[in-house]
């Protein structure tokens, strides 16, 4: 029981630290390379801990994100939550649905504004 406490107590840790800011650096205009420590889910497919190519959302709210050393891949369709562009660095947010952490929101430097996704 102490150690299932304890992964959730990480994997909650975690998912906040990915909350605040993504350690990532620009690869080209409107992508970003992302170390995901944990089991995740993106539009109903779970993906593996470890390195993602994030695509920033496209005028339609399409987000792509992308194993680095693998075939693992997902798409999402999301809606942009305000329209204003953000500095910094990009963000990911996950919420814990069922058990598992959802990639729910994705925000890009100078991408207009912040995407939800969905969390199936």
């Amino acid at each position: 029981m102490k150690r299932t406490s304890l992964k959730c107590a990480l994997a909650a840790a975690a998912a906040m630290a990915m909350a605040l800011g993504v350690a990532a650096a620009d690869l080209a205009a409107g992508t970003t390379r992302a170390m995901v420590p944990f089991e995740f889910v993106v539009n109903g497919r779970t993906m593996p801990a470890g390195e993602y190519l994030i695509t920033a959302p496209n005028a339609a709210g399409i987000v792509s994100v992308r194993a680095a050393g693998s075939s693992a891949a997902a798409l999402a369709v999301g809606y942009r939550m305000d329209g204003s562009a953000r500095q910094g660095a990009p963000e990911l947010v996950f919420v814990k649905k069922a058990g598992k952490l959802h990639l729910s929101q994705v925000v890009m430097p100078r991408a207009p504004g912040r995407v939800q996704l969905p969390t199936k």
